[in-house]
């Protein structure tokens, strides 16, 4: 089923014009599709997971801007706002009536395996398959790229992290299904 140009359009105007997040949505929509693809996810549920994946921050865009550009450490006050934008982001794409599925991968995204993550720190298999697919293709893809707060890592580095963590914050069928894939999941990586 090809993807709706209307949702892609949504997502950028949400997400304002800034180019880095436009690619890092579109890189984590082509992730997910193939590390889904290793899990046998399919179908709808697939097509919800790629649509979670495109939207998955849209909730920043109502974070205040001073604290999204702060190029310094986050206060407590500043971090919990940043804690929000999965449910602001959920609660948005939940209004589509088409996209109700997303909004809980949209949601999910930074929960973790072990149950310390947020916004509900709900643990293990509570966490939708999309959301801790997601999960993983979301911290591979922001380690190799590397923020102000915190240094680019290779591919192999990131790899290495992820495998680490694999128990705690992920999901590690999610981890092993990675391991599987990760050379495709370079090359999309590298593409774009």
């Amino acid at each position: 089923m090809p993807h709706d140009p209307s949702l892609t359009a949504f997502s950028m105007l949400m997400q304002g014009q800034d180019e880095a997040t436009i690619r890092h949505c579109l890189r984590l929509r082509r992730a997910c599709g193939t590390l889904a693809a290793e899990l046998g996810v399919e179908g709808r549920a697939l097509r919800e997971l790629e649509d979670g994946a495109l939207l998955h921050d849209i909730g920043m865009f109502r974070i205040a801007a001073g604290i999204r550009a702060k190029s310094g450490p986050l206060t407590e006050s500043e971090w919990q706002q940043i804690h929000r934008h999965p449910d602001l982001g959920a609660d948005l794409v939940g209004e589509i009536t088409t996209l109700e599925a997303s909004a809980e991968i949209v949601r999910s995204h930074h929960e973790r395996w072990d149950g310390s993550g947020y916004p509900r720190g709900v643990a293990g298999e509570q966490i939708p398959l999309g959301a801790r697919i997601l999960t993983v293709i979301d911290a591979f893809d922001a380690m190799c790229e590397g923020s102000r707060h915190r240094p680019r890592r290779t591919p192999e580095e990131a790899r290495d992290e992820i495998l680490r963590c694999s128990g705690t914050q992920f999901d590690p069928r999610v981890v092993a299904a990675f391991e599987s894939r990760f050379q495709d999941l370079v090359r999309i990586r590298d593409s774009g």
